[in-house]
């Protein structure tokens, strides 16, 4: 792409904004984790689910901080089975299912 094509930062962040906006509105819990260090975002609804604050929130941190087991309810969620660490790993997940507990 050509200097003369990129598109504005300012317009990028405004899409970025636009796209945070709807997300965080739907009821369905959200949580996009990048490959970059801290670069996550985390809904409201999934604010909620996960009873602790979005910007306490850390992709390794999720099966401890979020209350996360598996389906037995009572068995903590094992962290090398984390779907947010599998996928950042390049590992595509379908199906996976986590209890969570709201702490």
């Amino acid at each position: 792409m050509s200097e003369s094509e990129k598109v504005p930062e300012s317009a990028v962040r405004e899409e970025l904004e636009m796209v945070s906006r709807i997300l965080d509105g739907l009821t369905e819990a959200i949580v996009i984790a990048g490959q970059k260090e801290g670069s996550l975002f985390f809904n409201s609804a999934a604010e909620r689910l996960f009873g602790i604050p979005r910007n306490k929130f850390r992709p390794d941190d999720w099966l401890t901080l979020g209350g996360c087991y598996l389906t037995d309810e009572t068995t903590p969620y094992p962290a090398e089975r984390s779907p947010i660490l599998r996928s950042l790993k390049g590992e595509t997940i379908v199906g996976e299912q986590v209890f969570v507990k709201n702490p």
